[in-house]
């Protein structure tokens, strides 16, 4: 309903808004519109770097373990029974390792045990508490940050993928309004043109009824008649088709009393503002970097591991859980150095997936270079054409005054008799396809204009700007 009621208020301010701007502030407010920002923000909430990489991690486990295995020596216990509980908090950073702490909870049930066992333990149950401060780190891998860029690479793909279908439907949009602009003004001329035939058509009926006029103008009238209203209905079609498509790119209804309020009367200028990046160009560039990201990964999985280790961990086993928690940094430690060196084997799938983000990379590479220059000759090619058109468009509108004059002067004529209907009828054809042809030219140049504005990173600000 948005834009229905956006269309009734157009009717009361168009006199000093545009229709495009009415339609384009109706997409800005459309489902369609709201779908591709979600989709946009869908993308940036699920690569939110600050989440993904700089929050603890918390782990949580709990486990029961139950022992009645027969025994060799008979002193051996007969079953113990074993709950623990423990908690784990682990921060990785990008450049300085892995730290992590952990707390446990263990519980012993020794209740089955035979009594010689128990006799230095004080009661069926004893706690075992204990907590353990661990830091690893890889002098020879960087797995976090060759994580981070992957995914950072990932995002920043898909992200430049919706902005860049969201900027080709920009231009859709506007392309398609000025189609059916073009379509609008075809009906009006060819209306206002089938007006007047019928009227003279009428009239030299009347005159060939009693002998003024030959029968041959009067054919000639009704063909002219026909023509136009045959374009009218043509341009109709044309019409319906491209605000069919408008208003499925919008996902609303176009209310059909907008149309009245269409005019074509402004001359667009080039627009000027400074070029930003294309962002088909960007999106090879983020592309490229997602290939080499993927190589960086492969490279860093498959490469040599040198990692040290180090833990503390401190314990108290009491008969009352309270009485081991206290007594948890009394004294007991166990100091833990370690370091390990993983060599990777048998790495044929490393290798095979190594050898085609190779591939990969040096592909794109080589796209984003082809796709420089083929941007750069498409905005040299745009200016030239827009130059070419804003003549042409010059040259049509003189060509129209002329015949328009013409016209009127051949009207002059066979009203003094000193021309025929045929000429009349040319006159008056040729004025309005030369019209028709101003208008085209017209509507060819501000396609350009918008073609140039996309190409240089600017169809929005373009569009925002843009009056007819």
């Amino acid at each position: 309903m948005k834009f229905t009621v956006l269309c009734v208020l157009a009717i009361y301010s168009l006199n000093s808004t545009a229709a495009f701007r009415q339609i384009w502030h109706a997409y800005k407010n459309s489902d369609t519109k709201e779908i591709r920002d979600l989709n946009s923000d869908s993308i940036n909430e699920k690569f939110n770097f600050d989440k993904e990489f700089n929050n603890l991690s918390l782990e949580l486990g709990a486990s029961y373990n139950r022992d009645s295995l027969q025994r060799l020596n008979a002193l051996s216990p007969n079953e113990t029974i074993v709950n623990t509980y423990s908690a784990k908090l682990i921060k990785p950073t990008l450049s300085y390792g892995s730290f992590s702490i952990e707390h446990r909870h263990i519980d012993y049930d020794l209740s089955k045990w035979q009594p010689i066992l128990r006799n230095n333990l004080d009661g069926n149950n004893q706690y075992d508490i204990r907590t353990i401060f661990g830091y690893s780190y890889d002098f020879l891998k960087d797995d976090l940050n060759v994580q981070n860029d992957l995914v950072r690479s990932d995002f920043e793909e898909k992200l430049t993928v919706a902005k860049l279908d969201q900027e080709k439907e920009y231009l859709d949009v506007f392309t398609r309004f000025i189609q059916a602009k073009l379509n609008l003004y075809q009906i009006r001329l060819s209306r206002e043109s089938a007006t007047k035939a019928r009227k003279r058509m009428t009239l030299i009926k009347d005159r060939v009824q009693v002998g003024s006029s030959r029968k041959v103008d009067l054919y000639l009238a009704k063909s002219s008649y026909l023509t136009q209203t045959q374009n009218v209905e043509t341009a109709k079609k044309d019409l319906e088709e491209n605000m069919a498509l408008l208003e499925f790119i919008l996902g609303k209804k176009i209310d059909n009393s907008l149309l009245e309020f269409i005019t074509w009367n402004k001359v667009p200028d080039v627009y000027s503002k400074e070029a930003k990046k294309n962002l088909d160009l960007i999106l090879l560039e983020k592309r490229l970097s997602l290939s080499k990201a993927n190589l960086e990964q492969i490279k860093n999985d498959s490469d040599i591991s040198l990692a040290l280790n180090l833990q503390f961990e401190t314990n108290a086993v009491q008969n009352s859980r309270s009485g081991a928690i206290d007594q948890n940094f009394s004294g007991n430690d166990n100091k833990t150095a370690s370091v390990v060196l993983t060599i990777p084997l048998g790495m044929d799938r490393s290798s095979a997936l190594k050898r085609r983000y190779e591939l990969e990379k040096k592909l794109r590479a080589k796209q984003l270079e082809n796709k420089q220059g083929e941007v750069e000759t498409q905005v040299k090619a745009l200016n030239k054409q827009i130059y070419f058109a804003q003549n042409a468009f010059k040259d049509s509108r003189q060509i129209a005054i002329s015949l328009k004059l013409a016209m009127k002067e051949t009207n002059k004529l066979y009203a003094r008799g000193q021309s025929n209907f045929d000429e009349v009828i040319r006159r008056e054809e040729n004025y309005i396809n030369a019209k028709l042809s101003e208008k085209t030219t017209l509507a060819n140049l501000e396609l350009l204009i918008a073609n140039l504005a996309f190409v240089e990173g600017n169809i929005e600000p373009f569009l925002e700007s843009y009056r007819d």
